[in-house]
């Protein structure tokens, strides 16, 4: 039977092929001999595997696309008796964009293998998803108009209104024309 070897089991390139076991067949085989080829390469390509346990963090709008993440990374798809250790120390994450919404995508990278068998396989980054929240703004600059007693609740205010909390120079402005005082 026909055989053919890879010189070991390491993920590479240009890796030399062994086969044995090529003969010839047919009415005149009699006459020949063959010789096993020797120049032989193939490539073993690293093994995908996925990482797990990872969740991203939910917050509240900064105007960044910094995210955030915990857990402890583990690994799917190694195959049984290989060491492959997984490491997120020097990992980053960040949102989609920097704007408030939910399951916003998340893309973490910098997330690298370990261990003796490590080259055989290639990580898939993780893809997490987390919501980024509302900034809550105070507003400033209003003031309640005194007026005299009529035994109604209404009321009025007077100044102009100012967020409170804006991130950086934001253009955010506050709009009294549809508010009332009670």
């Amino acid at each position: 039977s026909v055989v053919s070897t890879f010189n070991d089991k390491t993920a590479a390139a240009g890796k030399a092929v062994t086969v044995s076991g090529l003969a010839v067949s047919g009415a005149e085989s009699a006459n020949y001999s063959v010789t096993q080829p020797t120049s032989l390469t193939g490539e073993i390509t690293a093994k995908a595997v996925t990482v797990l346990s990872l969740t991203a963090t939910n917050k509240t709008y900064n105007g960044t696309t910094a995210a955030a993440f915990t857990g402890t990374a583990t690994l799917s798809g190694v195959i049984s008796g290989d060491t492959v250790s997984v490491s997120t120390s020097g990992a980053t994450a960040t949102f989609d964009t920097k704007d408030q919404g939910t399951s916003k995508v998340v893309t973490v990278v910098g997330v690298t293998l370990g261990g003796g068998d490590a080259g055989n396989y290639a990580v898939t980054q993780p893809t997490l998803s987390a919501n980024i929240d509302k900034k809550n703004l105070t507003v400033s600059g209003l003031s309640g108009v005194n007026r005299t007693y009529d035994r109604t609740v209404t009321a009025t205010f007077t100044g102009t209104a100012s967020p409170v909390g804006k991130v950086g120079s934001e253009n955010v402005t506050v709009n009294t024309s549809s508010a009332s005082a009670t």
